[in-house]
């Protein structure tokens, strides 16, 4: 009987002694740790850099009081709004830059959340992590606990809540301050042009390019849109989305799906800053500004800013309205195009990359 307490107390004392590595090696990997940004989540205000346009391919960008964020190619730069200078958003010197704990790796198309002075994101390298990756330090936040089993994307907070797509099929939803799952609503699943949470409502277009609104509580699903919807965003409280068809046209409308506006055809993305849309044309894949409306459509000649810019095409357009700016990354090119929000300023932007391997 001794001797099988003590091989018991043994074991006990193995396991605890690995737990406490395991829990060492945690800490270790994720800087502070869950909690590393201290006190209680709650993303209820939408605050500067929650922009939903720049969420409409989950394109990453995001701005915060000084800087903004812009995704080039493989790697994310921080721009400083006061110089204008883009750097790698890495701030360890020994870095590589090719691991997925880098703060300047991320997917291509995962969401960026500003909150306050923190940019947000949970991406391949955060299986069961929310982390925070502003001025290139890679932080946790919230530990989710997660299931090894299950795919997860598309995740968006709001309130002390994150909303994560699954390969279930389910829009999950998990508690970001403990972790635990509080809810699943089923038969949800999405595409990719467009998603985010706004007044309580959550806004996604599923793969039958229907425009869906469901409640952060799960109730009162409806469909807004039943026809070829794409490109879903929301400004000034109406929605705007991409009705592909022969003359794929942009629309808005307001939150509930009524007084539906066209505003113009032949557009193949876009993004909304101020009362501007910036867009590339359907026919010449080229770049173009107009009034809120569809009004006075003007011709962005970037091309002539010579270097990266010439004979570039356009890859995504991602807007900073606090700093009242523009940002075109270009296809394959280690540059972006900065535009003011009237269109009367414009510049390019050299990056470097970091080696790889």
């Amino acid at each position: 009987m001794r001797r099988t307490h003590n091989k018991t107390l043994r074991h006990m004392t193995h396991y605890l002694a690995a737990g406490l590595l395991l829990l060492a090696i945690l800490f270790l990997s994720y800087g502070c740790g869950y909690g590393a940004k201290g006190g209680k989540i709650d993303f209820t205000g939408q605050g500067i850099g929650n922009t939903s346009g720049n969420l409409m391919q989950n394109y990453p960008f995001a701005e915060t009081e000084h800087d903004a964020y812009v995704y080039i190619n493989t790697h994310l730069f921080r721009i400083n709004k006061a110089s204008g200078q883009a750097v790698l958003n890495c701030a360890d010197p020994g870095c590589s830059h090719t691991d997925l704990n880098c703060a300047a790796i991320t997917e291509q198309w995962i969401a960026l959340q500003a909150f306050e002075s923190s940019v947000y994101a949970h991406d391949a390298a955060s299986y069961d992590a929310f982390f925070t990756i502003e001025m290139g330090v890679r932080e946790v936040a919230a530990m989710l606990n997660r299931e090894a089993n299950v795919e997860y994307y598309s995740s968006l907070a709001y309130g002390d809540r994150l909303y994560t797509f699954t390969s279930r099929e389910e829009l999950e939803v998990r508690d970001l301050n403990t972790g635990e799952l509080v809810a699943a609503y089923p038969n949800c699943y999405p595409f990719m042009h467009g998603y985010f949470i706004e007044n309580d409502v959550i806004y996604f277009i599923n793969p039958n390019l229907e425009l869906i609104a469901i409640n952060t509580d799960g109730g009162n699903r409806r469909v807004i849109e039943a026809d070829r919807a794409s490109y879903l965003m929301s400004h000034q409280e109406r929605l705007y989305f991409i009705q592909r068809g022969e003359k794929i046209t942009l629309y808005s409308m307001d939150l509930g799906g009524g007084d539906r506006i066209k505003i113009s055809e032949n557009i193949m993305d876009y993004n909304i800053i101020g009362d501007t849309i910036f867009y590339t044309s359907f026919e010449d894949r080229e770049l173009y500004m107009m009034n809120i409306d569809g009004s006075n459509p003007t011709p962005v000649d970037f091309k002539s800013l010579g270097g990266a810019a010439e004979d570039a095409q356009v890859f995504a357009i991602g807007v900073f309205p606090s700093w009242g700016k523009v940002a075109i990354t270009l296809v394959n090119r280690e540059a972006f195009v900065l535009i003011s929000a009237d269109g009367s300023d414009m510049r390019l932007v050299d990056v470097k990359f970091p080696p790889t391997r």
